[in-house]
């Protein structure tokens, strides 16, 4: 989970050892994560699990891998793409992806085993005092990030924040049109720059009715970076990623540049069905987030740099 938000800024190249294997730089980033739960568990791990299996109630053995099992689906429900695809062809509701905490969970698995006793075994001041760290860790780090970036930014002269344009273009407002977003109020916002999403959707609603959803697609499709499509960026690009079709696809646009990142989306779709986000709802979710998290990949290998 803490790696992950690295993962579109990772610092660090492609490693390619010969012509068959190659370390990306977010396996890379899950390396040095694992590397830190590594020493982890052989420093602070062991009063995390003392706590766990003994000072919150005494667990049996049988009980213990209850706890544990029960742990691994929990985990496993919130993070399986899979299963989520396979409820959606069922026309069953999904469970939402998102980071769960493990500790959360094997600590509710052994506080469930307890209840189910009864719950006079439980040391409920233990609870207590493990409920209180679950409210204060985010407000603490919260705290602690903002004054590091206000001291990065204001002492050390660091950049913290990177600066976007917003532009609603005529190519944009054409675009807002085709994905029925009213565009009847917005001529006279055209070619106008905005320096944050709120500013633009602000404007936007000031002149038309937006639905949340619609709100998020303004700031999609009005976000200004340029991008161009060169070879040797092609060529940079981890095979593995793409299809040999999509890649084909790819290799048409060589040359061209856009100013706005739906704008290479478009043009890909239009030369081959392997880059179309259909959009049809659940049953297509996970097919759309892959093409989507592709095209996520292509932005920032072809962002164009500004010296």
């Amino acid at each position: 989970n803490v790696m992950g938000v690295f993962v579109p800024v990772a610092p660090f190249p492609d490693i390619q050892f010969g012509h068959g294997f190659s370390i990306t730089s977010a396996q890379q980033l899950f390396l040095v994560g694992g590397l830190a739960i590594a020493v982890g568990v052989f420093t602070y791990s062991k009063k995390v699990m003392m706590t766990v299996g003994s000072e919150l109630m005494t667990l049996t053995p049988l009980a213990a891998w209850v706890a544990v099992m029960s742990h691994s689906i929990v985990l496993f429900l919130f993070a399986s793409e899979r299963l989520e695809q396979l409820l959606a062809n069922m026309s069953l509701p999904t469970i939402p992806l998102v980071p769960v905490s493990s500790s959360q969970a094997v600590v509710g698995a052994v506080v469930g085993i307890g209840m189910l006793q009864g719950g006079r075994e439980i040391h409920w001041p233990r609870i207590y005092g493990i409920a209180k760290g679950w409210v204060i860790t985010p407000l603490i780090s919260c705290l602690l990030c903002f004054v590091g970036l206000y001291f990065l930014q204001n002492v050390f002269q660091q950049t913290v924040q990177r600066d976007s344009n917003y532009e609603l273009s005529p190519s944009v407002i054409e675009k807002f049109q085709k994905e029925g977003i009213e565009t009847s109020g917005l001529h006279e916002l055209t070619g106008k720059v905005f320096r944050s999403s709120a500013e633009v959707v602000r404007a936007v609603k000031d002149k038309v009715n937006l639905s949340s959803k619609q709100g998020l697609q303004v700031v999609e499709y009005s976000l200004q970076i340029n991008l161009i499509v060169s070879e040797e960026k092609i060529a940079y690009l981890d095979k593995k990623v793409l299809s040999s079709k999509q890649m084909a696809a790819l290799s048409k646009l060589e040359g061209q540049k856009y100013n706005f990142p739906w704008q290479l989306g478009d043009a890909l779709s239009e030369i081959s069905p392997e880059w179309i986000v259909s959009g049809g709802g659940l049953k297509d979710k996970l097919h759309d987030r892959d093409i989507k998290q592709k095209l996520a990949y292509l932005y920032r290998i072809f962002q164009r740099r500004e010296i």
